[in-house]
């Protein structure tokens, strides 16, 4: 089980990995600090990258934002996530960004932070591959 965070505040992402290994000890998370730092990734190891199971997306980040990396990722012809679980992460009550988010058909939910052991358990429970 491979997970992505993709958010630019180090705090959520320490307390979101450390949520996922609480779960399970042997889910690899890697995080990236902007949707830049992910675009970087995947276009300096496109050869070598095993795509995620799961993504979380904060909405708020500088540069390029969770919508605008959505759109990128979206536009991709060669479909890298296209197996990969989508969620929209986000801190905000913004009723414009949960009607956004609905937009994007590879997004499966909108999750409001923190991630917690109970979310990513619902979340988790879709695969039949992992113990929790």
């Amino acid at each position: 089980m491979i997970i992505y965070l993709v958010d630019d505040d180090e705090i959520f992402n320490y307390l979101h990995t450390s949520v996922a290994h609480h779960i399970n000890k042997d889910i690899e998370v890697k995080t990236f600090k902007s949707g830049d730092d992910l675009l970087s990734y995947l276009n300096n190891n496109r050869a070598s990258i095993i795509y995620p199971d799961i993504m979380f997306i904060d909405i708020r980040m500088p540069n390029i934002d969770g919508f605008e990396l959505m759109d990128i990722i979206s536009n991709d012809e060669t479909r890298p996530f296209a197996d990969t679980k989508i969620y929209m992460l986000s801190s905000t009550l913004d009723q414009r960004d949960l009607e956004k988010t609905r937009q994007y058909k590879m997004v499966k939910d909108f999750i409001s932070k923190p991630l917690t052991i109970e979310k990513l358990q619902g979340i988790l429970g879709e695969f039949d591959n992992l113990t929790i």
